[in-house]
Parts: structure tokens; C-alpha cells; sequence
């Protein structure tokens, strides 16, 4: 078994607040190890002495005392085999206890996109009364977590000044290093630098943030001439919506439905050329009676990245706040961000994350751009977040961006497991 000359320990790095005792141990395995020591408070030496070891352990309890000040320093130095083994051990004055407890009484991970929501929190002291306190929060999108993360937290600035002191020997062998100097002939070669393709400076600017560089405009761009870009834009003229051989869709089950003609025909040709198109399977007055609940279904507008913003909430007699708000209408995930203090300071934080879910959502796959003459497959994904079975109706338009006028159109029945999918 290999020897272990040198071994200390310690239970804690600050004295005890309950009055219990903080041991240091310090041990060797040789045998006839001759340990001096020092025990140093603020400019005063408390103690002095030596230990007598052979293959054994010293346990020294301490407990905090008033001419300990800011705490105690423990040195202690031996000499075996012509090595000299020392170390510093540190025990600081307990900090004032500034804790406040946050916990929640009404809290609920699972959210409704638009709904209103209520939360309580309730915040005591460290010995669990009611506190009195004022809280900061906020309810953000947490995707906004990769640019830069919210993090709250106080500093009040306590801190601890402990005396620096350590054992000195005369068995450290040292050295001095000469810088070595050449007068060799040297030829130096010009060469020029790599030159590599870059935004041009006159029209961008970079900004540099993490790991990714960010380029952003100017300005109103000038008379001048970019070397990467000379091309201008081309002027696009409305002579037509979009050439008729241009606008093909082509959705699951159906045949290919060309949009202009559609959007000319009455509805019940328009139903025959795409497979039943408005309701696939449904009859006439089936169908007005879907195409009726569909209109009701109302788009999502509100997409604020930020729900709430509360800087001074107080507490009741009871320790508890209530938090109010309106979600906004994103499906995300949602993170919720609290610092709690009261007039002595005592402060707390705490955090959490609430999804935004609707029960049925869908999730189109849109091309990312059409040339003239492309065919394109739209798909679109219903997913069912629910634990029980759910069916409806989903509509997908296409609609003219200029007019808001609907030229294509189609519903399709659904029949859904419980965190089943559906294409």
C-alpha cells in the first residue's frame, strides 16, 4: 500500500450558526512525523504548538468565538525525507442569513394559448413566518434563452477578510533562466496576408456575439457599386396574379387542382375537381355546417415574446402574491423568472417553465420558395396533444396576398388517437 505522507480534511469552510463544532483533521501515514502548527485570528496568534504523528489522524473541534473576528487560520508544516509538506486551512465567520423561501400554491405547467391564467406564490423567512416582501417577475418566450439568457440574482457585498499567512523552508531549490539571444543571419521573406471574400464595409457593419456574427445595413445604400452583387433587382410588373401554369398544388388525396381556375368556379365544381374539395365526404349541408364552424375558428394574433412584466408586487399578511395575466397566443415554451427581497434585504429567486399547447394543432410544411412552372406538394401534420380521442375538421386556404381573396381552398375530416399524429 503507497503511502500518504500528506492528508487533511475539514467539515465546513464557515462556522456553524445552530453552535455546532467544525472539525479539521489532519493525518499522515509515516511514521515519527513531527507536525508544528499555528492558529491565527485577525493580528493575533490564538494558538501554537505541535503534533506528534505515526500513522494517525488529529481532530480539532472549533466553534465560533467572539476574539475569532472574522475566522480562524489554521498552518501547519512538517519536514520528511528532506521534503517539506505544509497547507492553510480557512474557517470564516458565518454570513448574515439573507434567504427568503419562495415556494408555489397554485401553479399550472400545462397552458392554453390566449387563456387567463392566475398563479400564487407564497415567500416566508428562513424560519418559515410570512414574509414581507415585494416581487419582480416576468413571463417570457423561453426561445429567446439562446441570445441571451434572463438571469436575476443580488449581491449585497459581504465578504470576508482572513488573515494570509503560510510557512516558509529552506529546501526549495531555484533556479535562474537565461533568455537565449542569436546573432545568426536572418532573411525575411514579404509575403502578403490571405485575403478571403467579406461583406463590404461601406454598406455593413458586423457585430460580433458569442460564437456567431451578426451583419447589419448602414443605411440607405449609396450610388456605388458592390463587387459581390452588381446585378440590380428586377422590377416585377402586376400584369398577372401569378402565370396560370405556375399556380399547381397538390395536396394528399387529391388530384392536382389548378388555383386560377378554381378560384372562377362555382363552389360545387370546384368540390368536383378536388376530390369533394370544400368537404371530402360530406354532403351539401354537411358541409355549409363545417365551413360555418370553420369561419368562427379565429386566427392567433396576439405573439407578443413577453406575457407579463410585474417589477413591484407585494405580499399579503400571509406571505402569499398573486400573479395575473392574459397568455399571449404562441404555442411555446413559456419561462417564468422571480426575485423576492424585503427591507432587510433578505432576498430569493425562483423560476419555471409553462407550455403552451393547444389541444389539436397543425403543422403545414410550406415550401420556402416556388420559380414559375414548379409543382409543389403541401403537407400538412394535425397533432393531437391530448390524452383522449379527439376528431374534427381542418381547412387549408391559399389566399392572394393583395386582395385577401380565398382561391384555393379544402377541408379534410380528422379522427385522432390520444398523442396521435395525422397527415
Amino acid at each position: 500500500m503507497e503511502e500518504t505522507m500528506h492528508w487533511s480534511y475539514q467539515t465546513a469552510t464557515s462556522f456553524r450558526t445552530d453552535g455546532k463544532p467544525v472539525y479539521l483533521q489532519v493525518g499522515s501515514s509515516a511514521n515519527g512525523v513531527h507536525i508544528v502548527y499555528s492558529i491565527i485570528a485577525g493580528n493575533k496568534l490564538i494558538e501554537k504548538g505541535a503534533w506528534e504523528l505515526g500513522d494517525s489522524i488529529v481532530t480539532l473541534p472549533f466553534t465560533y468565538r467572539p476574539e475569532y473576528a472574522s475566522g480562524i487560520v489554521l498552518n501547519y508544516a512538517f519536514i520528511k525525507d528532506g521534503k517539506c509538506y505544509s497547507r492553510t486551512m480557512n474557517i470564516a465567520r458565518p454570513m448574515p442569513e439573507k434567504k427568503l423561501n419562495i415556494e408555489w400554491k397554485t401553479f399550472r405547467n400545462r397552458l392554453t394559448p390566449g387563456q387567463k391564467e392566475e398563479w400564487t406564490l407564497r415567500i416566508t423567512t428562513p424560519d418559515g413566518k410570512p414574509a414581507k416582501a415585494q416581487l419582480m417577475s416576468v413571463l417570457y418566450d423561453k426561445s429567446l434563452d439562446p441570445l441571451q439568457r434572463l438571469t436575476w440574482q443580488m449581491n449585497l457585498g459581504f465578504y470576508q477578510s482572513l488573515p494570509s499567512c503560510y510557512w516558509k523552508n529552506n529546501l526549495a531549490v531555484r533556479s535562474r533562466y537565461a533568455g537565449f539571444g542569436s546573432n545568426f543571419p536572418t532573411k525575411y521573406y514579404q509575403e502578403n496576408e490571405l485575403q478571403a471574400d467579406s461583406f463590404n464595409p461601406l454598406y455593413f457593419q458586423s457585430v460580433f456575439y458569442g460564437k456567431k456574427v451578426f451583419f447589419f445595413a448602414k443605411g440607405a445604400m449609396e450610388d456605388r457599386t458592390v463587387e459581390s452583387a452588381k446585378a440590380t433587382a428586377p422590377v416585377i410588373k402586376r400584369d398577372e396574379l401569378v402565370k396560370e401554369e405556375s399556380r399547381v398544388m397538390h395536396i394528399r388525396g387529391a388530384r392536382y387542382a389548378n388555383a386560377k381556375q378554381l378560384s372562377g368556379l362555382t363552389e360545387s365544381a370546384a368540390e368536383d375537381v378536388a376530390d369533394g374539395g370544400i368537404a371530402v365526404g360530406c354532403s351539401a349541408p354537411e358541409a355549409a355546417k363545417t365551413e360555418e364552424m370553420l369561419d368562427q375558428v379565429q386566427t392567433r394574433e396576439n405573439l407578443n415574446e413577453t406575457a407579463f412584466f410585474y417589477p413591484a408586487l407585494q405580499t399579503d399578511d400571509e406571505g402569499n402574491v398573486a400573479i395575473r395575466f392574459t397568455l399571449p397566443e404562441s404555442i411555446t415554451t413559456w419561462r417564468f423568472v422571480g426575485l423576492a427581497h424585503n427591507r432587510e434585504m433578505c432576498h430569493g429567486v425562483i423560476d419555471a417553465e409553462a407550455v403552451a399547447q393547444k389541444t389539436v394543432m397543425v403543422q403545414p410544411n410550406m415550401p420556402r420558395f416556388l420559380r414559375e412552372g414548379d409543382k409543389a406538394v403541401v403537407a400538412v401534420r394535425v397533432f393531437n396533444n391530448s390524452d383522449r380521442k379527439v376528431n374534427g375538421n381542418a381547412r387549408m386556404q391559399i389566399l392572394d396576398p393583395e386582395t385577401n381573396k380565398v382561391v384555393w381552398q379544402q377541408t379534410q375530416k380528422y379522427n385522432l388517437k390520444p398523442t396521435d399524429r395525422h397527415r
